[in-house]
């Protein structure tokens, strides 16, 4: 391994020490994240109702549709931190082809 792509080197570059996770690494990181974002959005999605519809004046005994709020706060947030995960690895594969690129380019 060169100096130039060792990560415990202090020199090293932006680009030398961003690839040192795998990509099964980057997954349970991605998978822990998601399922605590998700059950967040679910739980704060029905504190919402709750919070908005279940303790006014014109109540209606309508509670029981605050399990329904949370599902749709939790698929909204599922769709977005998917398309953040997409765009995420999308620039890390572009990062990756230009330093490849580079390196080709120099030798």
């Amino acid at each position: 391994m060169s100096p130039n792509t060792d990560p415990r080197n202090e020199t090293a570059g932006p680009a030398d020490t961003a690839n040192t996770m795998s990509a099964w690494a980057r997954m349970g990181v991605y998978a822990f994240a998601l399922i605590v974002a998700v059950v967040a959005a679910f739980f704060a999605g029905m504190a919402h109702f709750e919070a908005t519809k279940c303790s006014g004046p014109d109540f209606g005994g309508e509670c029981d549709l605050a399990g329904l709020e949370g599902v749709m706060w939790s698929a909204a947030v599922l769709v977005l931190a998917v398309i953040a995960i997409a765009i995420t690895e999308g620039v890390r594969a572009r990062n990756r082809r230009r330093h490849q690129q580079n390196r080709a380019s120099e030798a």
